[in-house]
């Protein structure tokens, strides 16, 4: 090798070394390049239109769902695939741009993968490369699967009828809760128009979120994908509106937004606290119901024993040989016992086992035969204001009962201001139906005379309206009341099928409003007097039976003092083998209500059996529902209730056996 050749080796040498850097920096743009469009989930074609040579990179396969060795390969394979629909608009497209070949190919159509599903792809492409005549040779282009997004333009195309015309408000919030767009029930919703609600965002209609809670809620959207919630929105007249709303994630050209439909629920909210204030309505009478049946049980005992006290002390006082200083504690025995006897009746009102005759009366007529003593209860410094009905409003109700109803309700209110003050009695005819109703679920319809107690006092909490109808409940001092005064109004007018609320609040008074059925009926009169009659002796027969030997015992030495002649029975058993003995000279039978085995009505219809036209007399602590219902006496029913002194008892005697 001579010297001369030496320097082109080394030329050489480093030509070649240059060579294999530009190639292994070719292979890394190459590498770059390929990681790139794959990071990218697009693809690469490369077309000859003058040969049809086509090429793909392996991306268009898996597109479409085939393997790297499976077809669409070539420019006719790939036609093959395309949409029937589209083949007339790509060759227009590629015609157009082949005459122009200055412009950007773009490209979008539906192709078929290998599954059958059609897949939209967006195409765009470049001439890349012309011969010496100046036709094209090759064309590069690059591919995308733009068929979610497609799909959702295509939903969003479809739906916007049924946007602009649902019956749901439904919004477009972006991520920093602007208001993007939303239909026209939206907007009447809150009030506004849709180009007033175009500049607003959440912030603005929903005064109670925050930042930090609004970025929370898109925060669970993000990674939940939807989300359900209840909020409160405000409208434009200030008044706010519960709505339900249901969101959901989308994207569309690359913007993230959230899908809102927002249920005005305003009518199911209304519902929901009606259907709370009903169930509280419920247990509040079941638990009425409950202590009824105690009050009713211990007030059946307690009249027992009491008839007794009763009983005892009046022998004792009508004894000649019991001094005046021992007539005088039996006295204060006496009183006492009736005392109680007053409280229990009150307990049979609230327990509505109280005896009650109802009678049709017109309930205007008589509070104002009542007005000058309810002044006496309240006294000077309270002003009692009375404002009628115009109209008739015939109740059937017993008088007494009313009596205690205003009596209980009145005190109460006077109690309830301090000084002076109003106190308003009003009656008003109201037919429950419609709107009416709406407002007052808890009445059935149908037409009553609403009679209202109102006074401007102190008022009451929510918590003691919870409890004022118990029994026993009282907030007045120790020694200022029993607690029974409005358990007994609840009971007198739950026991003719009423129906009462209450509404109060602190320094602003209370209004008690209580509904009884009306009657078209006539009026009747009044019964009077007959009960203040002095008894009359009589000679007949009277089979008396009681199981309580108290008891007995005074109601044998009562009658025989009015000239009866009294046959005795312990059980029902008893007095039916003394009614076989000795019939038919039994006139009367004098009975308890509820005995063992066998109570009072059946015993009477027995002992009908076997002497025809015995007259009956029932006696009791409370009425069963044997000779009444709920304490309404059946027709033709006579009936005392214990304790009774011995004069009552002589003279329902006698007019038992003069019926």
């Amino acid at each position: 090798m001579d010297v001369a050749s030496q320097p082109n080796s080394k030329v050489l040498e480093r030509r070649i070394a240059e060579l294999q850097r530009e190639n292994e920096l070719l292979q890394n743009a190459l590498t770059l390049r390929k990681l790139a469009i794959e990071a990218a989930e697009f693809g690469i074609w490369d077309y000859n239109p003058m040969t049809g040579a086509t090429s793909f990179c392996p991306r268009w396969k898996s597109m479409l769902g085939f393997e790297n060795d499976e077809r669409p390969s070539t420019y006719v394979t790939i036609r093959e695939l395309l949409h029937p629909e589209d083949d007339r608009q790509v060759s227009c497209v590629i015609d157009d741009f082949l005459k122009n070949p200055e412009e950007l190919l773009s490209l979008k159509c539906r192709f078929r993968s290998k599954n059958g599903d059609w897949r939209w792809i967006q195409s765009k492409g470049k001439v890349s490369a012309k011969e010496a005549d100046g036709n094209i040779s090759r064309i590069v282009g690059v591919y995308f699967d733009i068929t979610e997004r497609q799909m959702l333009e295509i939903d969003l195309r479809t739906t916007r009828f049924s946007f602009d015309n649902a019956s749901i408000g439904i919004y477009r919030i972006a991520s920093d809760a602007r208001i993007i767009e939303i239909n026209r029930q939206a907007a009447m919703n809150l009030g506004y128009t849709i180009e007033e609600m175009r500049n607003m965002s959440l912030f603005d209609i929903d005064p109670n979120i925050t930042s930090e809670e609004w970025k929370a809620l898109w925060q669970a959207l993000l990674r939940q994908g939807a989300d359900s919630f209840e909020r409160s929105h405000l409208r434009k007249d200030g008044t706010e509106m519960p709505v339900e709303i249901t969101s959901q994630l989308l994207e569309y050209d690359g913007q993230q937004f959230a899908i809102s439909f927002v249920m005005d629920i305003s009518g199911r909210k209304a519902a929901e606290t009606e259907k709370e204030k009903l169930q509280k309505q419920l247990l509040q009478s079941q638990k009425m119901e409950s202590i009824g049946h105690l009050a009713g049980g211990i007030a059946h005992d307690f009249n027992n024993t009491l008839s007794v006290i009763v009983g005892n002390s009046e022998l004792a006082m009508r004894n000649p040989t019991v001094d005046k200083v021992a007539q005088r504690h039996l006295e204060q025995i006496l009183s006492a016992a009736f005392r109680s006897s007053e409280l229990v009746k009150q307990l049979l009102a609230f327990a509505r086992k109280q005896t009650i005759k109802p009678i049709v009366l017109d309930i205007n007529d008589t509070i104002s035969e009542m007005l000058n003593m309810l002044h006496r209860l309240i006294g000077e410094n309270i002003e009692l204001t009375w404002l009628p009905c115009k109209e008739a409003c015939r109740v059937m109700l017993d008088p007494s009962q009313i009596d205690q109803i205003l009596a209980n309700l009145v005190v109460n209110a006077k109690d309830a201001i301090d000084g002076g003050g109003t106190i308003t009695i009003e009656t008003e005819r109201v037919e429950v139906k419609g709107t009416y109703r709406e407002q007052r679920l808890w009445l059935k319809p149908g037409n009553y005379i609403m009679l209202s107690v109102s006074d401007n006092g102190c008022g009451m909490d929510k918590e003691t309206q919870q409890r004022i109808f118990d029994p026993f409940f009282s907030t007045k001092a120790v020694g200022r009341g029993t607690g029974l005064g409005l358990a007994t109004v609840y009971g007198i007018v739950k026991q003719n099928n009423g129906f009462l609320s209450v509404y109060s609040e602190i320094n602003h008074g209370t209004s008690f409003k209580i509904y009884i059925p009306a009657t078209e009926m006539p009026l009747r009169a009044i019964e009077s007097g007959s009960e203040l009659e002095k008894p009359s002796n009589g000679g007949e027969t009277v089979l008396v039976v009681e199981d309580d030997a108290g008891i007995l015992e005074f109601v044998e030495a009562i009658l025989g003092e009015f000239g009866y002649t009294v046959v005795t029975a312990k059980t029902p058993h008893q007095a039916i083998n003394r009614a076989l003995a000795m019939a038919p000279s039994i006139d009367l039978v004098l009975t308890d209500v509820v005995m063992p085995m066998m109570n009072g009505r059946e015993l009477s219809k027995r002992l009908e059996e076997i002497i025809p036209g015995i007259k009956c007399l029932y006696m009791s602590g409370y009425t069963a529902n044997v000779i009444a219902h709920h304490g309404v006496l059946d027709e033709g029913v006579n009936f005392i209730s214990k304790p009774f002194a011995g004069n009552d008892l002589a003279r329902k005697v006698r007019q038992a056996l003069d019926a």
